[in-house]
């Protein structure tokens, strides 16, 4: 069932009073001054990503296989993630870092059990990057910085057999 209509106010006057009216300048809006902070300043920002995969996998000369997990698929299988970038400023010099750590596992029934009867697979993934930068330029609006930095990025697929001949080894 539908329905659609107006929201209002509703109300009742227990007493009238004469009303007047008159034009009102409205106020010119505050001006947006920056903040010039002296000191250290930090930012924190955890953040989150809506991720699918679709391809096809394969490992040496086995067939390939199609994979197609859309972001609920993953959802379901996602036992733990997180995701947080910082940065430390002082003056014209800054520091900054991200880390990402997921860790996905999930199972499925092979189609006729001979090699394995099913085969598991947990995957975790971290990639961590730090950083630091140099502002060239600065101005009401932002900054130009010159930044360097480095990147780890490790991934850990563990495969798991149970039942038929690789299940028993």
């Amino acid at each position: 069932m539908r329905a659609s209509g107006a929201a209002g106010v509703f109300g009742i006057a227990l007493f009238t009073a004469p009303a007047f009216a008159a034009d009102v300048v409205a106020p010119n809006p505050p001006e947006v001054v920056p903040v010039k902070s002296e000191g250290w300043t930090f930012t924190v920002t955890p953040y989150f990503w809506a991720a699918s995969i679709t391809g096809n996998v394969g490992a040496f000369r086995a067939p390939q296989v199609h994979v197609d997990e859309r972001f609920s698929d993953v959802w379901n299988d996602l036992d733990f993630g997180a995701m947080v970038m910082g940065e430390a400023r002082y003056d014209r010099f800054s520091l900054f870092g991200d880390i990402i750590y997921v860790k996905v596992s999930t199972d499925s029934a092979t189609p006729r059990g001979i090699i394995a009867g099913s085969v598991g697979l947990t995957t975790k993934s971290f990639i961590g990057t730090a950083g630091a930068g140099y502002s060239i330029l600065q101005g009401d609006k932002g900054n130009f910085d010159i930044v360097g930095g480095v990147r780890v990025w490790s991934v850990n697929n563990d495969l798991s057999f149970s039942g038929g001949i690789l299940g028993r080894a």
